[in-house]
């Protein structure tokens, strides 16, 4: 126990980077809490890529994360912060006393439209499934030759019937 406390709060690649260069910075002088209720850490922004057959993002574990770096992980979300009194405040009512804070939560994703759906990442890999079984994918009336994306992903182009 060094006496300075730090909490990281959030479980993405901000959360995670500051968590790293924190370890590597002040070696073992400072304690670390990590705050995060998910499991792993998922590389989302390399998401937007898998409809078009790059595959899933990569995941890492946080519990492997956490152990390399000598932390300790809360599986917990931030509800709020009490800067007077320098506590963490977690959904599930835990209060965790902090020196120094980084509050790296990022974004929630919410439905953009209730009528329609929307690529989300987080559900990437079962959207696609059910969209193979259940629906036809409109293609253009050309051959491959004719539309070279359809070489480089799962599409097939076909003539419509």
């Amino acid at each position: 126990m060094s006496g300075f406390s730090v909490v990281v709060c959030g479980g993405g690649i901000a959360a995670v980077e500051g968590l790293l260069r924190l370890r590597q910075l002040a070696g073992d002088s400072v304690d670390i809490s990590l705050v995060a209720p998910n499991d792993e850490l998922v590389m989302r922004p390399l998401a937007v890529r898998q409809p078009f057959a790059a595959g899933p993002p990569s995941r890492y574990s946080l519990q492997r994360i956490v152990a390399d770096t000598d932390a300790e992980w809360r599986r917990d979300s931030l509800a709020w912060v009490d800067r007077d009194s320098q506590l963490v405040h977690t959904e599930a009512g835990e209060e965790i006393h902090y020196d120094a804070l980084l509050v790296a939560t990022g974004a929630r994703q919410v439905p953009a439209f209730s009528h329609i759906g929307t690529f989300r990442d987080d559900e990437a890999d079962e959207t696609s499934k059910a969209s193979f079984r259940t629906s036809k994918v409109a293609t253009p009336r050309a051959s491959p030759s004719c539309f070279p994306a359809a070489r480089h992903t799962r599409f097939r182009c076909t003539s419509s019937p």
